[in-house]
């Protein structure tokens, strides 16, 4: 979670926490109880894992970043099904968004991996409507344990108080992404020679299997099978899948360019591709709109996607947590910042969240930068994890809704401004 382009001195650090409604009894910081404060929920935090690996606390820990303290460790909360545990170990939430952290735990294979596609959400989140951004992503596995620490987010809302939340898993599917794989298209390889084409069983046309062949040194599980021009007069790549990737659901893709910096779609435009299998081996066959004439013309993009290589794990693991808010100052604006109206500025110790009345103008990656009391200028620009707009179809008003995060816990009191786009907003 760490941010770039914050300048915080070490007297925000040591800020109090104060005129803040919380249910949380009130602390009077001082730097020493800080630095208490943040040992103690380091401690609280290992303690509600101490059974997983020390890979999995450090990647839980980085995750958390400065934000330690302000997290919620949570112990007890779990559920099992087929060997496969779900445990809920932290959470760090305000106003505008919500993260949970999850331990995934094969308990009786090995069927989870380092790369996975995770079906996962979070029910009960308070956001308004429609302005809801959801995610799920893998922060780290450890092979040894076999276990993986999930983490799922919200952003979008806009209530202060605790909330209970069901966490949901529906799905795991262990991958091997493509993207830095650097496979390439072997383009050099293909002539003006038509190949033989055929029919799949639903009626699609591809190249017959196999006609040019050709290994990959970079992974074992591809490789190219027919590439060249159809009786169809497209020009085909096609892909055989191998070993454990050989299923129905792997899929790899690419995208014809021109080298002269002609318009991309006049290669793309209506491009098929089209999954099917021969023999026991599935194929990925990619037909473009090209013709021996622009072969001089072309190149393609690496191959990306994905390959499933181990079988997916599908299943209902629900468990049910109260989700505690950070405390929240908020500030009732009326202030037009182009063609956003800031309504609201909500601040908390972790983040800046803001809603604006909008015609389709959000405020979120332009210049922004929040003024402190002491006249230290924080530069969010770079800080922004949110930033969406949503029409409310029974006004018919849009909503503009964008959130930054700081680098470090932040005395909420201590902003008197914001300043979206050059325009100032006063906050005391």
């Amino acid at each position: 979670m760490t941010m770039a382009n914050i300048t915080l001195t070490s007297a925000k650090r040591d800020a109090i926490l104060r005129g803040l409604e919380a249910k949380r009894r009130p602390i009077h910081w001082t730097a020493g109880k800080i630095l208490l404060a943040a040992v103690l929920a380091a401690v609280l935090t290992v303690s509600a894992f101490a059974a997983v690996s020390p890979m999995i606390r450090e990647a839980l820990a980085n995750a958390l970043g400065s934000f330690i303290a302000q997290s919620q460790p949570i112990t007890g909360v779990a559920v099992e099904q087929d060997g496969i545990e779900i445990r809920v170990v932290s959470a760090l939430s305000d106003s505008g968004m919500t993260r949970i952290y999850c331990e995934v735990q094969d308990k009786t294979g090995d069927r989870l991996g380092p790369n996975m596609q995770i079906g996962a959400m979070i029910e009960g989140l308070p956001w308004e409507p429609d302005s809801t951004m959801i995610g799920t992503t893998l922060i780290a596995y450890d092979k040894e344990t076999r276990t993986a620490l999930v983490e799922l987010r919200g952003s979008g809302g806009s209530s202060e108080n605790d909330f209970p939340a069901t966490i949901k898993f529906k799905a795991f599917k262990p991958i091997e992404d493509l993207k830095d794989s650097s496979v390439r298209v072997p383009i050099e390889a293909v002539t003006e020679k038509t190949l033989t084409t055929m029919l799949t069983e639903d009626g699609k046309t591809v190249l017959q299997p196999n006609q040019t062949e050709l290994k990959l040194e970079k992974t074992e599980q591809l490789r190219f099978s027919s590439v060249g021009f159809g009786s169809d007069n497209r020009l085909h790549v096609q892909v055989a899948f191998m070993g454990a990737a050989n299923r129905n659901d792997s899929y790899v893709l690419t995208n014809a360019r021109s080298r002269s910096g002609r318009e991309d779609m006049l290669y793309n435009e209506d491009a098929d591709f089209i999954s099917f299998c021969q023999d026991g081996i599935w194929y990925e066959d990619m037909a473009f709109h090209v013709t021996p004439s622009d072969l001089e013309d072309l190149v393609f993009d690496d191959l990306y996607g994905s390959l499933y290589v181990k079988p997916a794990l599908e299943g209902e693991w629900n468990v049910d947590v109260t989700i505690e808010r950070t405390p929240t100052l908020t500030y009732e604006t009326n202030v037009q910042v182009g063609g956003a109206l800031v309504k609201k500025v909500n601040l908390s110790a972790i983040s800046v969240f803001v809603i604006s009345d909008s015609e389709r103008t959000v405020l979120g990656h332009r210049p922004t930068y929040a003024m402190l009391r002491d006249g230290t200028k924080l530069i969010l620009t770079s800080n922004c994890v949110s930033s969406m707009w949503a029409l409310d179809t029974e006004t018919n008003q849009g909503h503009a809704y964008d959130q930054w995060t700081f680098n470090e816990p932040l005395d909420p009191a201590e902003v008197v401004s914001m300043n979206f786009d050059g325009v100032t907003v006063p906050l005391q």
